[in-house]
C-alpha cells in the first residue's frame, strides 16, 4: 500500500507573515506621491501643494438656445456653446509642517506667504507696453490626473488654527476655483482622445 493512501498532501513549511501584512498594521502603497502644483505662466512661478486635494470634481455642460415653434409640443435645442470645465480646488496648509519642511530645506514659504501667492492669481499682471493685463494665465498640474490651462476665478481661505504664542495662522483651508481657458476649439474627437483634463496628450 502507499505511505498516504487518502492522499493527503505534505504542505511545505509556512513562511512567516510579513509585519505590514498582519492585523493592525496598514499597507502604504505610496509613500510620497507627486504633488499636485499651479504655475503662474506670467513669471513662471510654481506653487506646490503641501496635500494633494482629496476629492477633485468637474463640472462641464452644454448651453443651447431654445426655439418655440407654434404648435409643435416641444422646444427646439440650437446649440450654442460648452461651458468651461471648472474645477473647485481645497488646499490644507500647516505651519508646523512647513516649519518641518524648513528645517530641511531653509527656504520654504510660510503658509501665510503661500496665501499672498494664491491672492495675486486673482490681480491683473503689470506690462510696460500696455499698462495692466488681466490677471495671469495658470497652469493647474497633478500627475497623471489634470494638466489644464486656466483662470483662478476666486479664492477664499477659512483659519483654522492660531498659534498660542503669537496668534499666528497654523492651519488654512484655502479654497480655489479654476477655470479652464484656452483659444483653441475642442471638438468630441478630442475630448474622446485626450478626455478633458488635459492640455496635451498625457
Amino acid at each position: 500500500m502507499p505511505d498516504n493512501p487518502i492522499g493527503v498532501v505534505d504542505l511545505p513549511t509556512s513562511r512567516p507573515i510579513p509585519n505590514e501584512l498582519r492585523p493592525g498594521h496598514s499597507v502604504v502603497l505610496d509613500a510620497d506621491p507627486p504633488k499636485a502644483s499651479l504655475v503662474n505662466l506670467a513669471t513662471n512661478e510654481e506653487h506646490e501643494f503641501q496635500f494633494n486635494p482629496q476629492i477633485m470634481q468637474e463640472t462641464i455642460e452644454a448651453k443651447y438656445n431654445r426655439t418655440l415653434i407654434n404648435g409643435l409640443s416641444h422646444e427646439r435645442l440650437s446649440y450654442k456653446n460648452t461651458s468651461n470645465n471648472v474645477i473647485p480646488i481645497e488646499l490644507y496648509m500647516s505651519q508646523l509642517l512647513q516649519d518641518k519642511q524648513t528645517n530641511i530645506a531653509n527656504s520654504s514659504p510660510t503658509i501665510l506667504q503661500r496665501k499672498a501667492w494664491l491672492q495675486s492669481l486673482i490681480y491683473p499682471v503689470s506690462n510696460e507696453d500696455f499698462g495692466y493685463t488681466g490677471p495671469p494665465q495658470v497652469l493647474f498640474i497633478w500627475p497623471k490626473v489634470a494638466r489644464l490651462i486656466g483662470k483662478v476665478m476666486r479664492v477664499s481661505f477659512l483659519h483654522r488654527e492660531f498659534s498660542n504664542r503669537n496668534l499666528s495662522t497654523i492651519r488654512l483651508v484655502a479654497k480655489l476655483r479654476f477655470e479652464h481657458d484656452i483659444s483653441r476649439r475642442l471638438l468630441m474627437e478630442d475630448v474622446q482622445i485626450n478626455g478633458s483634463l488635459s492640455v496635451e496628450e498625457r
